[in-house]
């Protein structure tokens, strides 16, 4: 997978995330939820380790992850009654994005690009978002509640 550890900008980082996540969307669907997860769980556990610090600290890893998390953009249509890999692999990384939002909940930063994100894979999952959406909502309006900004409106 790809580490966060790797030297560079952070911008240089995310490009290549964003690189990476562009190359397994031109995979065969039934192929693209299991190299997401094998790409995105170094990334995952990255952020799991800074959850305990500050958010300028931890912010390089959970732009990573929203990066990689949004990357995906399968190529191939999703039958109208399959489960959609971008849907599947969120459901995967679930914990995270609430642990996210409840140690960042104050930090506008993380907090743009873990909202951004969600909306991005809601948005390009479309219809085959339903199962994630109620989650959504409900981490939106904790979120909102325990810190208001606008990015958790959308």
């Amino acid at each position: 997978g790809i580490n966060a550890r790797v030297h560079g900008s952070l911008t240089s980082r995310s490009t290549l995330v964003m690189a990476a996540g562009a190359a397994v969307s031109q995979l065969p669907l039934d192929q693209i939820a299991s190299v997401t997860v094998s790409m995105v769980t170094p990334l995952a556990e990255q952020v799991k380790a800074v959850l305990g610090r500050s958010g300028a600290e931890a912010h390089p890893h959970t732009k990573l992850f929203c990066v990689a998390l949004q990357s995906f953009r399968p190529t191939t249509p999703v039958a109208p009654d399959a489960q959609h890999p971008l849907v599947s692999m969120l459901g995967n990384f679930w914990p995270v994005v609430e642990q996210m939002f409840q140690k960042f909940a104050t930090h506008d930063q993380i907090m743009q690009e873990v909202c951004h994100c969600l909306a991005a894979i809601v948005g390009l999952a479309r219809t085959h978002a339903g199962p994630v959406v109620m989650p959504l909502l409900k981490l939106l309006v904790e979120g909102f509640r325990a810190a208001p900004t606008i990015f958790h409106l959308g």
